[in-house]
């Protein structure tokens, strides 16, 4: 049984551990820092842009990642430009999102079917509920809880938040099992 949910994944040698039923088109401008998990059926378009994932992320199963992009006027041309991507270490992007960030710092929670509008932007430290919807050029400030549609600050995190979910995050891949993951036919 081992042998069969290892043709399941791929891991790299920095230990970033890359399920197969997951879509990453453009690879060669994806960067996993180290350690980071990317689950079944994600979809990251780095065709579009460079996409860098910092150390002990976790991606959701059918969570989309794909670059923002800007339509600026060149001459008498519209020209689309699509802006690269960074998510920072520690951070969990759970099942079913939708992100066109701008940028996702460190030590953030986006939970189950959230949708990060174009170009927002979550600074560190940072939690959003289940089905958050960020509006289109939002920029989210540290340590705030946001929920809803559109999205609304709720509460704000203690300062602990950063320590404690940093070794949430360490914990969760040293415990992780691939073979636990049950993948679509």
């Amino acid at each position: 049984m081992a042998g069969s949910a290892q043709e399941e994944y791929v891991k790299t040698r920095d230990g970033d551990i890359v399920f197969k039923k997951a879509h990453v088109h453009g690879l060669h401008n994806l960067f996993l820092m180290g350690r980071s998990i990317i689950m079944p059926g994600v979809i990251i378009r780095g065709e579009l842009q460079e996409i860098r994932i910092g150390r002990y992320c976790v991606v959701g199963e059918g969570t989309v990642i794909r670059p923002a992009y800007r339509i600026e006027q060149e001459e008498s041309n519209l020209k689309c430009r699509f802006t690269p991507l960074s998510v920072g270490s520690h951070t969990y992007i759970g099942k079913s999102c939708v992100v066109e960030s701008a940028g996702i710092g460190c030590n953030v929670r986006i939970e189950d079917g959230c949708v990060l509008g174009r170009n927002s932007f979550v600074r560190d430290n940072c939690h959003l509920l289940p089905g958050t919807v960020l509006p289109e050029g939002a920029v989210v400030p540290p340590f705030t809880v946001l929920q809803g549609c559109p999205a609304r600050m709720v509460s704000v995190l203690h300062e602990s938040t950063p320590s404690v979910w940093t070794e949430d995050a360490v914990n969760f891949y040293e415990t992780f099992e691939p073979s636990a993951v049950v993948t679509p036919k």
